[in-house]
């Protein structure tokens, strides 16, 4: 039964997604359908490569802290967890906790690489935001604000690695538990584990703001460059998250089409 629901939901899916590019096409005549074709296929795979950078990441932060998995395992418990990814902030992406359970991973360990992995989704959003801010606001120094406010942040996760958290901890349950897992945290806040899963971060939503780059290409007339793209995406994700929607759904797309439009698209 499990696999008949899975066979007719990706039917679902492939009816859906026909429907909808039929529709672009009648209302774009235009539109070389052999570009845009190869635009979602380059689209898809930017996407991809975001995410198994995203897992690289994971995988290394486990590994750091002691428990390392294959990276089909790996793979397997990242992306069950964006089953949860509509709650807010995301934070239901935490379901992971109860996948490495059963192989005696302790929660807070799960907990710690899931808080650093969110910090550095904020530094490289915000970096690629620096692309295009400036060019929406006059002056610089919304941009300057914005590179301090990256590079606060970078200083704030160095310095929680020399924070002695344990002693700092409460009797309380709760606050305990917070206090081992920032001090679990400490040994993927240590500058050369930061430095290089920050590069990954940005590398892999830099990917995924570069496919919208090459998405709007066959689509629109004005010419829009990647950096562009990727710093409207950065901003619009950004929007989303503030929004405190489930999973930013409808903030990110009104903020996404504003700046797109602004740019000189048609709605």
């Amino acid at each position: 039964m499990l696999y008949a629901l899975l066979a007719v939901f990706v039917f679902w899916c492939i009816r859906l997604f026909s429907h909808e590019l039929a529709q672009i096409q009648a209302q774009m005549p235009a539109l070389e359908w052999s570009r845009f074709s190869v635009a979602i296929g380059l689209c898809g795979a930017l996407s991809l490569l975001n995410y198994v950078l995203r897992i690289i990441r994971w995988q290394s932060f486990l590994t750091r802290l002691g428990h390392g998995f294959t990276f089909s395992r790996s793979a397997l418990y990242y992306v069950a967890g964006f089953a949860f990814t509509l709650s807010p902030g995301k934070v239901g992406e935490l379901a992971r906790v109860r996948y490495y359970q059963d192989h005696g991973v302790p929660a807070t360990t799960v907990t710690a690489a899931f808080f650093v992995e969110r910090l550095l989704d904020l530094v490289a959003v915000l970096a690629m935001s620096l692309l295009i801010f400036s060019r929406l606001l006059i002056g610089n120094n919304y941009q300057s604000l914005l590179l301090v406010t990256v590079l606060l942040l970078l200083g704030c996760a160095l310095a929680m690695a020399w924070v002695p958290w344990q002693k700092l901890g409460s009797r309380h349950p709760i606050l305990a538990k917070v206090a081992t897992m920032l001090d679990q945290a400490k040994a993927l806040l240590k500058p050369g584990v930061l430095l290089w899963a920050a590069l990954l971060s940005l590398l892999a939503w830099g990917a995924e703001g570069m496919g919208l780059g090459v998405l709007l290409e066959p689509l629109s007339a004005h010419s829009i460059d990647w950096p562009t793209a990727a710093g409207i995406y950065a901003i619009a994700v950004l929007a989303g998250a503030l929004s405190f929607l489930p999973g930013g759904l409808g903030g990110t797309e009104a903020v996404m089409a504003a700046l797109l439009h602004q740019q000189g698209l048609s709605l």
